[in-house]
């Protein structure tokens, strides 16, 4: 949440200025008060104050003798400038004590709403040294679960910051520990940041580990997609569903196995994730995901390849389109990858179910991983997979291998082509 007065304020060519020229005066008119710097008075309630009354300008800069002075000559303690924040908002946002408390006694409101629907505990949960004001508002009858526009309360924005003391002061004050912000938990958000402190704090407090957020993912998806394993552990602490899908399918291995993250493969492996469930609506397994993430360390990803195998993973388990991780390898030209699945049982001569588009290359229906090699010329993984021919248990492979026909010549896809016709400078292999 971006509320425009902390903004403002945090520019300090005006502010600095501007709060002198309030804290040295206490007559009401801004104008008489700054004449020797009316430019920067100008800009500032013109340009990007939003038309900035006295009363704001003097709460947002801590000026109690001036806010004193307005209040007694009349000024409305709850006047709204153009993004609907009042003098509190802004005496909220900067940490300023007195003035808050001057405000409140004079009738400002607790829970007004600026243009997000913040209230001033809002604008606290996010500023500096904020107890105090906390306190304050929540004494005099401020609602500690209001949420703004977007739904967020004070809760979420403090664990949203980090501020595990603030926090901590919410959940004593009565914040309701489960209440949905976009979707999702305090707990989430403490888990996508990766703060274990905070997470212990709101499991302290009843949170529920296994609430699913508006896309399905559990507080564990959400630290595998993030990579915080020391969030991870403690979830598995609480015995969270390690095996619990979101909407797309995806389970917790699933995202940390397409991230690239190794570490948190390894913990989940560990702890007994289900490696050959094929869950997603692609019918994708975690070891087609590690092999179709192209932009995560490739030492890393190669890592979790072996690791997953290693747990029981199936190297020929095949996607809806009918392709195994084997395919996936080869269509993105990974001669280590291929190598390892290969080495690990991978069968070369699985046909796909269904017509595959790669970049610029379709393949036709009924390919097999050479098929996919010969398309797109890629040399060394024919020789790669030609010299696992005669170790396939696939009789055909294993006739041509004998006889040096080669199942280069033998085998056609659903177009009636052989993987000779689709790259003819390779016409056949002697391993």
């Amino acid at each position: 949440m971006h509320f425009l007065p902390r903004l403002l304020l945090s520019n300090r060519r005006y502010v600095f200025s501007l709060g002198a020229l309030a804290r040295s005066q206490v007559k009401p008119s801004f104008d008489r008060v700054a004449h020797t710097r009316q430019w920067r008075v100008d800009w500032y309630l013109s340009t990007a104050g939003g038309g900035w009354g006295d009363l704001h300008l003097a709460a947002a800069t801590g000026n109690l003798d001036l806010v004193k002075s307005l209040l007694e000559q009349g000024y409305d303690v709850n006047e709204r400038i153009m993004d609907r924040s009042t003098p509190l908002h802004l005496a909220a946002a900067n940490g300023w004590v007195l003035v808050i408390e001057h405000l409140v006694e004079n009738g400002a409101s607790l829970n007004a709403v600026d243009i997000h629907g913040a209230t001033p505990l809002h604008y606290v949960a996010t500023s500096c040294d904020a107890l105090p004001l906390m306190d304050m508002l929540i004494a005099h009858g401020a609602n500690v679960n209001a949420q703004s526009d977007s739904g967020e309360t004070a809760l979420f924005s403090a664990v949203r910051g980090g501020h595990l003391y603030k926090a901590e002061f919410l959940l004593d004050n009565g914040a309701a520990v489960d209440k949905e912000v976009w979707g999702r938990t305090a707990l989430h958000e403490a888990v996508r940041v990766g703060a274990v402190d905070l997470m212990r704090l709101l499991l302290k407090h009843g949170a529920n580990p296994n609430l699913i957020a508006k896309n399905g993912q559990t507080a564990l998806h959400f630290a595998a997609v993030n990579g915080h394993p020391g969030a991870v552990e403690l979830l598995v602490e609480e015995g969270v569903d390690l095996n619990a899908e979101d909407t797309l399918g995806w389970s917790a291995l699933h995202w940390a196995a397409y991230k690239g993250h190794s570490n948190i493969v390894d913990l989940l492996l560990e702890h007994g994730a289900n490696t050959t469930k094929l869950t997603t609506r692609e019918g994708a397994s975690p070891l087609i995901c590690a092999v179709a993430r192209q932009d995560c360390d490739s030492t890393a990803r190669l890592d979790i390849i072996r690791a997953l195998l290693k747990h029981g993973a199936q190297p020929n388990g095949q996607d809806g389109d009918g392709e195994t991780p084997l395919h996936f390898a080869v269509s993105f030209l990974e001669y280590d990858v291929a190598q390892v699945l290969l080495e690990n049982g991978a069968d070369p001569t699985i046909r796909t179910h269904y017509s595959i588009t790669v970049g610029d290359n379709n393949f036709a229906a009924g390919s097999t991983p050479l098929h996919y090699a010969h398309q797109l010329g890629a040399e060394n993984l024919i020789r790669l997979i030609a010299s696992y021919a005669g170790s396939s248990d696939n009789s055909d492979w294993q006739f041509s291998y004998r006889t040096n026909l080669c199942d280069v010549n033998m085998m056609r896809d659903s177009n009636g082509h052989t993987p000779v016709q689709l790259h003819p400078r390779w016409p056949c292999y002697m391993i």
